[in-house]
């Protein structure tokens, strides 16, 4: 039985709209919104890439910039691994574009 609303969720819809799980991966919220569970936000990844991803979410939230507000195009380019851009540095204009209200 899924656990709707704890840290399930994700696994559940992934299994049942794209298909079995590669052992070994793991789900990863492409917008890095762990909330948003749509089939098109969750693909497969390694653990290492997983927490690659979440350390760069994080460093653009530590700079006042909310990830979920980027448009995933966009979104990509920090989380792209032959981009050698530091979250942590971002730019005052996408902080001021993405920043939290």
């Amino acid at each position: 039985m899924p656990e709707f609303g704890g840290t399930r969720c994700h696994i559940y819809i992934y299994e049942t709209w794209i298909g079995d799980r590669t052992p070994g991966m793991v789900i990863d919220h492409k917008n890095g919104c762990c909330t948003d569970n749509r089939p098109c936000n969750l693909e497969e990844v390694t653990r290492k890439e997983n927490d690659r991803r979440r350390v760069i979410l994080n460093g653009l939230r530590r700079t006042g910039i909310d990830p979920t507000k980027i448009p995933f195009k966009e979104l990509e380019h920090y989380l792209d691994p032959k981009n050698q851009c530091n979250p942590l540095a971002a730019c005052a204009e996408e902080r001021r574009k993405y920043a939290d209200d």
